[in-house]
């Protein structure tokens, strides 16, 4: 699962804590910030419809998808159809995706 943010605007990394609990999500494997904050965008390699900015490897899409959102609030964007709906077009399921695996 990849979360885009669009071009021209300058992104924070999370913080470690924020990382933290990102990754111990349920059903999460790894995520993954893949931008470098102190480097200008026309350096990093990213396609022409958004901006990278991470990467969330899980089993679980609904899982996959809530934690999505809440990153995509992290860094202070604004929702769009393609954060609210899975891939085929059901409702993803609101979860608390701070809660870690038990």
């Amino acid at each position: 699962m990849v979360l885009f943010g669009p071009h021209g605007r300058r992104y924070r990394h999370p913080t470690r804590e924020a990382l933290r609990a990102y990754r111990g999500v349920c059903g999460i494997s790894s995520v993954q910030i893949t931008f470098f904050e102190d480097r200008p965008q026309h350096t990093h390699v990213m396609p022409p419809g958004g901006f990278r900015l991470a990467i969330i490897n899980s089993f679980d899409l609904d899982e996959a998808l809530a934690l999505r959102e809440t990153m995509a609030r992290g860094f202070g964007l604004e929702a769009h159809a393609e954060r609210s709906r899975s891939p085929i077009g059901a409702p993803a399921r609101a979860r608390d995706t701070r809660s870690a695996c038990v």
